[in-house]
């Protein structure tokens, strides 16, 4: 049972309040500067998808909707190839971290340079490299009592001293390590496949095709929402617990993203208002669980539960497979909100022969419907009969609308199909 009590302090005895000192309010600043600059570089995307320059100069034409439109391949490959890009550099940069340090593995980024140089993590690089006195000026400037920081460092010193080995990949998964390493690795690959990838690359995209109006104002909305949440509840991993936050934050998000699939349908046309007032509205509920709870919690696990010598490879992992969860998620999106990539209504025997002769899936949604077999195609490995007249065949025949012969009913097997 969580008691109020418990949850909620005074404004003076807040850690804000009695153990933030002015530089440890820099560093988090500057920190915060640094996480701005990274959400700007991987959700700029999402708002250059919905722009009508953009789509008229690189999109094809719908004659349906008699709007331009980006390709679901195009959409695909903008979106993970920047991702992929990430997951090279998450086990790359550990390796050139810890060889040259993170000061200048960072110097491309000012604000990171400041941010790493006072951060409790340098101090335990400096004090695995046995200069405990510069460890300890750092950790000085970052609490408010010198007591305080002879703690902390005392408790570095015993943590390295446990393990005095170099810190491999391999101790990765040896041990305790390897639960340690499970941990890091499941929270934030969890938190992209709850919808932070989605949301982040295609959600102006998606209120687009849900026929939403004032797409950049909604989602101008949502990142407030996210912000302000956030602002105000990061405090609850510490006074509520992490496994509540995740369980309650899990169970929300998917029921919101459910109810938004299912209400927003398949063809917008046939969307009606309230159905669309729903969706938008499960997205922001979406937003306030996502923000108290997996985008808090998702960076702590992998800071907080490796072991001092294995913290950046730990970090370099999980945020690797962090990616990795991202990735699918932004090279498969497009495909499944593509009617184009459709194969309702067709039997299993009709795909069998469609994915014999080689047809593009792109295509499948314009195979006439009901239409039993496809001319010169093999069903279940079986030829078609060749009881059926050239004549009664050349009667059948017809071209659809994707360039694929149809014909009218065979036997197959003595069986009519």
């Amino acid at each position: 049972m969580i008691s109020w009590n418990r949850i909620y302090k005074p404004p003076r005895e807040w850690s804000l309040v009695k153990n933030m000192t002015p530089i440890s309010w820099r560093t988090a600043i500057l920190a915060c500067l640094g996480a701005m600059v990274f959400g700007y570089d991987t959700a700029w995307w999402s708002g250059v998808l919905g722009m009508p320059a953009f789509t008229s100069r690189y999109g094809t034409f719908n004659p349906v909707t008699k709007k331009y439109a980006i390709s679901s391949p195009l959409t695909s490959s903008g979106s993970g190839i920047p991702t992929a890009g990430r997951i090279i550099g998450s086990i790359i940069t550990p390796l050139i971290a810890d060889r040259i340090g993170r000061r200048w593995t960072m110097l491309g980024n000012e604000h990171y340079v400041h941010c790493v140089h006072h951060c409790r993590g340098y101090g335990e690089v400096v004090l695995a490299n046995c200069q405990r006195e510069q460890a300890l000026t750092v950790m000085k400037t970052l609490r408010k009592d010198d007591g305080t920081a002879e703690q902390e460092i005392a408790d570095i010193e015993a943590s390295l001293e446990k393990r005095i080995e170099a810190g491999s990949w391999l101790d990765l998964v040896r041990g305790s390590n390897l639960r340690r390493t499970i941990i890091s690795i499941t929270i934030p690959t969890v938190e992209a496949w709850q919808g932070q990838s989605f949301m982040g690359n295609y959600l102006v995209v998606f209120l687009i095709s849900l026929g939403a109006k004032n797409q950049y104002l909604l989602s101008t909305m949502l990142q407030m929402v996210l912000l302000v949440t956030v602002t105000l509840t990061f405090w609850m991993s510490d006074h509520i617990g992490r496994r509540p936050l995740l369980l309650f934050g899990s169970a929300t998000m998917w029921i919101t993203f459910f109810i938004t699939s299912g209400v927003s349908g398949h063809d917008s046309t046939q969307t009606s208002d309230s159905r669309k007032q729903v969706a938008v509205g499960m997205l922001f509920i979406w937003a306030i669980a996502y923000a108290c709870t997996y985008q808090t919690v998702g960076y702590l696990a992998p800071a907080e539960t490796p072991t001092t010598r294995l913290r950046s490879k730990t970090s370099g992992v999980a945020y690797f497979f962090q990616q990795c969860g991202g990735l699918i998620v932004t090279f498969v999106a497009p495909y499944m909100q593509d009617p184009k990539y459709e194969m309702k209504g067709l039997s299993v025997e009709e795909l069998d022969v469609l994915f014999d002769q080689r047809l593009s899936t792109r295509r499948f949604s314009k195979v006439p419907r009901g239409t039993r077999t496809l001319a010169g195609g093999v069903i279940e490995g079986q030829e078609m009969a060749s009881s059926v007249s050239s004549d009664e065949e050349k009667g059948n025949e017809g071209k659809d609308g994707a360039g694929v012969t149809v014909t009218g009913t065979r036997v197959v097997g003595g069986t009519e199909i």
